[in-house]
Parts: C-alpha cells; structure tokens; sequence
C-alpha cells in the first residue's frame, strides 16, 4: 500500500461523506483521482478541523462558570 492508499484509508469515512459518495465510488478511477488530486487540502481541513474541536471544547470550559453565574443571575432577578 502506498502512502497515498494509506492516507486514503485512514480518512476515507471523512472523504466519502465530504464528496457524498460510497466508498465503492473510490474503486472508480476517475473518482479516486479527482479525491487524490484534492487530498492534500482535504488532509489539512480535516487535521485543522480535529484540533479546533479539542481547543473549543476546552475554550467553552472555560467559560462555563462565567455562563452559569449569568443564567443564575438573571433567575433571581
């Protein structure tokens, strides 16, 4: 398997729902090349996606306190 197919196969959930296609799509040729020519980008958006997950979870952690006293606050009034 080259890298190419290996990167394919780790993301290929993400690939098929963004291009909505099956993944019996990618055994068509014309269909794994448009994928590939695309995989870079998509790789990218992926990886950014996954890391902005995790820093906005812990971002509205953050702040839930400060959004608790808020909802509190306007209950007693």
């Amino acid at each position: 398997m080259d890298k190419n197919e290996k990167v394919i196969t780790n993301h290929l959930a993400d690939y098929c729902a963004y291009y909505s296609i099956s993944n019996e799509a990618l055994n068509d040729t014309d269909i794994l090349n448009s994928v590939l020519s695309h995989q870079k980008t998509m790789d990218e958006l992926i990886d950014g996606y996954s890391e902005m997950g995790q820093l906005n979870s812990e971002i509205s952690n953050d702040f839930r306190g400060s959004e608790d006293e808020v909802l509190l606050r306007l209950q007693i009034m």
